[in-house]
């Protein structure tokens, strides 16, 4: 070999160990991972999982017969034939009129809660009442007992019992009840409403409710925020206003009571229309309501003959929330 050849040789041949000794030592991947350095640093991405569509199939095409299938033929029998040859006309038997059953008579509403949640259509209507003696005497709207045929009276701590209308002022749509050998689960004295009687407790059977549990919601009193001059009963002892916008169609006749002392000082009559509005001297009719205050409704116990539960006592709130429970019936009313 030539003198200037034997150092390139023996370079090439040294490169050759050098490259052949790295192919042995690097590792298959790249010292310096980026991926996992990102995925160290950064929080994995969430995937974002869409609904699935579901591909309904496909229906198959629905066959129209180009012929229409033939009917069963009416006269299943063989038609008989007269002497001569002749074939007799068929027989056709008359159908049957169906007449209408007679009209069931109104019926007492029968006893227990599966019988009231199913009463019969048109055969009684509801109200609530409240007892405000000790012995079986309750207070309740007039229109809630006017024209029945049979009023009963129940709650969860009484069954239901048949009570009779013993005073009714149809003016003032007040009614007195009683319930002859009941002592009340509790009653209510009635009275006007104190001068803190910001917060009242309404409490009624509209539809929904339970049938021997009333519900319950909170009001404001409203009397003093009429205009003077307006022209309405605006004195709180003998028209009480109230709003409520849970208080509707099953409440009437329920107790208004003022918490802070304990006193039936209202009975739910209804509600505002339109049609008043000139009358309410600008006052907003939004959940608006009335009813009877105590002055009527004293009165009407005292023409009953009604003297005990109508003088005011106090208690405390909690006290008071109890009593009115325990006081408060679903007055129902046979048509």
């Amino acid at each position: 070999m030539q003198g200037w050849m034997a150092p390139l040789v023996g370079t090439a041949l040294g490169l050759s160990v050098v490259a052949a000794g790295a192919a042995l030592v690097l590792p298959d991947k790249p010292v310096f991972d980026l991926a996992a350095v990102v995925r160290r640093v950064l929080p994995p991405a969430r995937p974002v999982v869409g609904p699935s569509v579901v591909v309904a199939p496909v229906p198959a095409p629905v066959v129209v017969p180009e012929k229409p299938i033939a009917e069963k033929p009416i006269a299943e029998k063989p038609i008989a034939e007269k002497p001569g040859g002749q074939q007799a006309a068929p027989v056709v038997a008359p159908k049957p009129v169906a007449r209408p059953a007679p009209p069931l008579a109104p019926a007492d509403p029968p006893f227990g809660i599966e019988g009231l949640l199913r009463p019969p259509p048109g055969a009684w209507s509801n109200g609530t009442g409240f007892f405000v003696t000790s012995r079986g005497t309750l207070l309740t709207a007039a229109h809630v007992v006017e024209g029945c045929s049979g009023v009963r009276v129940l709650s969860a701590h009484m069954r239901p019992e048949k009570a009779r209308v013993v005073g009714l002022d149809s003016k003032n749509d007040v009614a007195v009840l009683e319930v002859a050998g009941l002592e009340s689960p509790g009653w209510l004295p009635v009275a006007a409403p104190s001068r803190d009687a910001s917060r009242l407790l309404v409490l009624g059977f509209p539809a929904g409710a339970l049938p021997d549990t009333p519900n319950e919601t909170w009001a404001r009193l409203s009397n003093a925020a009429f205009e003077p001059g307006a022209r309405v009963e605006t004195d709180p002892a003998r028209m009480v206003w109230f709003r409520s916008t849970v208080v509707t169609y099953g409440y009437s006749g329920g107790p208004v009571v003022d918490v802070a002392s304990g006193r039936a000082v209202g009975m739910v009559f209804g509600g505002i229309n339109t049609q008043v509005l000139p009358v309410l001297g600008g006052q907003d009719t939004v959940g608006l309501k009335l009813g009877p205050g105590a002055v009527p409704m004293l009165a009407l116990l005292s023409q009953s003959a009604v003297r005990e539960g109508v003088v005011p006592v106090v208690m405390g709130v909690e006290a008071a929330l109890e009593l009115t429970r325990r006081a408060t019936v679903q007055v129902l009313c046979t048509r």
